[in-house]
């Protein structure tokens, strides 16, 4: 995730969802995952899992990490779709107790971008906008 500022108002941060023409999945790190005091097993099976991070499907368990987030860091999460037909994330595990154990246990340390933009840095960022 990327942080970004603007010069009045809110801080937001860029989060990427994968989406194809059925579906779309909130990629969190595990690392942003936990500075909100969450775990996978805070989600539902629909959503998706691998080493380095969660795919939270769009109808519930997205809305409720983008919620938490807000609430604890004080930033707006603005999306960065990227679309892919079918999206490889249909492939990765379903996010079930059986690979919960399997994945958690053997998680990576997950890149995170923690760069807040200076003012010269600022971009327009859309003033609301939450998961689809």
């Amino acid at each position: 995730m990327k942080m970004v500022s603007s010069n009045e108002g809110p801080m937001y941060r860029i989060v990427t969802v994968f989406c194809d023409d059925r579906y779309k999945w909130l990629y969190i790190p595990f690392p942003d995952l936990e500075d909100v005091g969450m775990t996978p097993f805070n989600f539902s099976a629909f959503s998706r899992i691998d080493e380095k991070g969660i795919y939270l499907e769009e109808e519930m368990d997205a809305q409720i990490f983008a919620e938490a987030y807000e609430r604890k860091t004080g930033f707006k999460l603005v999306f960065n779709e990227v679309y892919e037909e079918p999206s490889p994330i249909r492939q990765k595990q379903s996010n079930r107790i059986s690979a919960l154990k399997e994945t958690w246990e053997k998680r990576e340390t997950a890149k995170r971008f923690r760069v807040i933009c200076r003012p010269r840095d600022t971009v327009d960022v859309p003033e609301e906008r939450g998961p689809r």
